[in-house]
């Protein structure tokens, strides 16, 4: 436990592994420069879009007694437009188009026997007394009807669902996307009516879309084209997603700036669901001529078209640039890990560059090492301080030896001189 390990520098001359390491910074290299910034472009600054989506439609339909052939001089049809048929009229981000209608007119307060969905009875027992029916039918009065179920007190008649209008030619209505987005903070804005045919119409794909061309591109759950039409779904409706995606590169010119993607899914369509479509109720309420209040009891079926709009912008930013072209250098370690696992590991010569790469020390050795490297330097210093403390006379020889010999000079000079007086 008491150890620690540190990185030691071994310089291999081999080019196997030399290849290894530079081939695999060149591949860093290419993938930051390639991908990582250029086709990913790192080197912009994104944001996300938001925005919303109003929707028009138009369109004319008609009902006919029996569901019969559009006539309009048959005086049991019904002409609809699109002011009948969409519910609610506004509707942020969503809307809804009928396409069958169901209804039980003039019904009124009063007691009448139950449906069949309501609870089955064989005498006035079976019957729960001021008890409300789950099914929205009224309460129970605590009487048998005469059909064999419980009589109630409510809206009379009773819903009768069976008989459905179909609404004729709803494929051939006409939706009107009105989108307005907007990048906070690139403070860029886009819109879906921009005025492209020049005369004010609207754009197809862009801006206007049909019903039938809405349902034939949707997908389905396994992402499957349904190739639906509105008849296909007049009887039970549907629920399909608009997924809007607007991507914009805005450094290039604003004429090429992207228009929004456009992808359709059928939400009702899942495997083994207990049901499928789309409806709802209403009543339209009146007053007879007593005072006395009435509704017609409608069950609309049709299409539930709901929009969600996501996507980004993008700008050049040096911030942004220097980020990504940081973080890809980070991946220049990759090179030495890839390099010494190819020198420790796949080489023939691996295990003597492990054994040099390596190496175990313990604190006494360095220690004794340490000692002597010091006393070799004391040496070293004393033997070159001893020899600057020596002064020479020019030729390397120390004074003191030239003085002494100077001085025996001069005292045999000196008996010379005597013995010559």
């Amino acid at each position: 436990l008491c150890q620690y390990t540190t990185v030691r520098k071994v310089s291999v001359r081999d080019p196997k592994l030399a290849l290894t390491y530079y081939g695999t910074i060149l591949l860093v290299f290419i993938y930051v420069i390639v991908y990582t910034i250029v086709l990913s472009k790192g080197y912009q600054r994104f944001d996300t879009v938001v925005g919303s989506v109003a929707l028009k439609v138009k369109g004319t339909g008609s009902a006919c007694l029996n569901n019969a052939a559009s006539d309009w001089t048959n005086p049991n049809c019904t002409v609809y437009d699109a002011i009948d048929l969409v519910y609610p009229s506004v509707e942020l981000d969503a809307l809804f188009i009928t396409t069958s209608i169901s209804q039980t007119p003039d019904q009124r307060q009063s007691i009448c026997d139950g449906n069949d969905d309501v609870q089955a009875c064989t005498n006035d027992t079976d019957c729960v007394e001021n008890a409300f029916d789950p099914d929205s039918q009224g309460i129970y009065t605590g009487t048998c009807g005469s059909n064999g179920r419980c009589e109630v007190f409510g809206w009379c008649p009773l819903e009768d669902d069976s008989k459905v209008d179909y609404i004729n030619n709803v494929g051939a209505f006409t939706i009107f996307v009105n989108m307005n987005v907007r990048y906070p903070i690139l403070k860029k804005s886009r819109t879906t009516t921009v005025n492209r045919n020049g005369d004010g119409s609207p754009v197809s794909g862009l801006n206007l879309f049909s019903v039938n061309e809405i349902l034939q591109k949707a997908l389905n759950s396994d992402d499957s084209e349904t190739n639906l039409t509105a008849k296909d779904i007049a009887v039970k409706g549907a629920v399909v997603l608009a997924d809007v995606s607007w991507n914009n590169d805005f450094d290039r010119d604003e004429d090429q700036w992207d228009d929004p993607e456009f992808v359709f899914y059928r939400l009702d369509s899942q495997k083994d669901s207990i049901t499928s479509g789309f409806n709802f109720r209403t009543a339209i309420y009146d007053f007879d001529a007593t005072g006395d209040a009435t509704r017609t009891l409608r069950k609309l079926h049709g299409l539930r078209l709901v929009f969600v709009i996501n996507g980004r912008g993008g700008s050049f930013n040096f911030g942004a640039l220097t980020i990504t072209f940081g973080a890809g250098i980070a991946y220049l370690g990759i090179a030495s890990l890839i390099t010494d696992m190819v020198l420790a590991n796949c080489l023939k010569e691996s295990k003597g560059y492990k054994e040099k790469q390596l190496e175990r020390v313990r604190r006494s050795i360095v220690r004794e090492e340490i000692n002597e490297k010091q006393d070799r330097e004391s040496k070293i210093g004393q033997q070159i301080w001893n020899n600057m403390a020596e002064p020479d006379d020019g030729n390397g020889v120390p004074l003191n030896a030239a003085t002494a010999n100077g001085g025996s000079e001069n005292v045999e000079m000196q008996n010379i001189t005597k013995a010559e007086e």
